[in-house]
């Protein structure tokens, strides 16, 4: 009898090995993954929109609070597009940049995988070991700067375990398209003035001295960033006395850093006064490039828009609501841009009269 459970324990074993496959996650971490995965959960900062942009949140079993409204959702794209899916889904934890999940919750909803986004080595092995469940660590970048070479080998991983080959192809292609398209109508341009990223998200909100030094949508439309000279790449805080020596010709301000950018407003009026773009009237609204982690879809959108303000005559025929409309819908497969503008922020112009801040869409 005792040889028989041997070998019936055997042959569970190995019938259970012949249906996972081994992959290596961005942490180079090699990990056994059910060949068919089924039920999975995503976890930590950016982790949910990946599987958004791959059509898999049908495979969600549970989801972070910040998902279902821990924080606006009208910043992130791909919350709006999924609210309906995941609003009946229990929850496996508070969500947050380094906030662990919940592991009972984890393993109460049974998923064949972890995807996570945002932990070291150490702690994914940790809720590994802790919920005996695979964990597949994901990356944008670094925090705030997407770099899209782990992007895309992060939505290729994905795309393996949970069979979406193929739309990771039409993703990759989707920018490799779009990236060639802009550099086709800014790299020859002869006048290149100088431009500016305030307000960027990095861990929360920020105001105008919020910076990115490699700034993605200034780098698809070639725009002289000038912060790019620092020798740093990457988020950035800079003196209030450094952006007014350096005097960009444009400033382009993330509509989720508007309110900080107010109160700064009020509280060194002279200082910003003399800031060339606002004394010229060149003070221009982006939407958020960072908001726990990066929208990649509102990234490329922000190129449009910048290149129709830096290059007006290149981009003259670009209906920018045309483009952020089909830009966003192709990535989370929903029509959210209309919500996104009326209770979030838009494209526009920024107006400072008596130290008030006022934004035309009409420009």
């Amino acid at each position: 009898m005792k040889v028989l459970l041997s070998v019936i324990f055997v042959l569970l074993l190995l019938i259970q090995s012949l249906e996972c496959k081994e992959v290596e996650d961005l942490l180079g971490r090699r990990i056994k993954v059910p060949e068919k995965v089924e039920r999975l959960v995503a976890i930590g900062p950016g982790a949910l929109r990946m599987i958004t942009y791959l059509s898999s949140v049908d495979k969600v079993v549970g989801v972070e609070r910040v998902e279902k409204g821990g924080f606006t959702p009208y910043g992130r794209p791909y919350t709006l597009a999924i609210k309906e899916k995941i609003k009946d889904l229990p929850l496996i934890g508070e969500g947050g940049p380094g906030k662990l999940p919940d592991f009972e919750k984890i393993v109460s909803v049974k998923p064949d995988v972890i995807f996570a986004v945002g932990f070291d080595r150490g702690t994914m092995d940790m809720i590994q070991e802790r919920t005996m469940i695979p964990v597949i660590a994901l990356d944008y970048g670094s925090v705030g700067v997407l770099r899209a070479k782990k992007f895309i080998d992060s939505l290729t991983l994905v795309g393996s375990i949970v069979g979406r080959e193929n739309r990771v192809m039409e993703i990759d292609e989707f920018l490799k398209r779009t990236e060639e398209y802009l550099a086709q109508k800014t790299l020859n341009q002869k006048e290149k003035p100088k431009v500016y990223a305030g307000g960027i998200g990095f861990k929360g909100q920020h105001g105008i001295t919020s910076t990115e030094a490699g700034f993605l949508p200034f780098k698809l439309v070639n725009v002289k960033n000038v912060v790019d000279d620092f020798g740093k790449d990457g988020h950035l805080f800079l003196e209030k006395e450094k952006l007014l020596s350096l005097n960009p010709d444009i400033i382009f301000v993330d509509v989720n850093g508007l309110s900080i950018f107010q109160k700064e407003l009020i509280d060194s009026p002279g200082l910003f006064m003399n800031l060339k773009a606002i004394k010229e009237n060149k003070l221009f609204t982006i939407l958020p490039y960072n908001y726990y982690n990066t929208n990649v879809e509102l990234a490329v959108t922000n190129a449009f828009f910048i290149g129709k303000v830096v290059y007006p005559a290149s981009f003259k025929n670009v209906n920018i609501d045309e483009q952020a409309e089909r830009i966003i819908r192709f990535f989370v497969s929903e029509s959210v841009y209309g919500e996104i503008k009326r209770n979030f922020g838009f494209f526009g112009k920024i107006v400072i009269e008596k130290g008030k801040i006022t934004v035309l869409s009409n420009w």
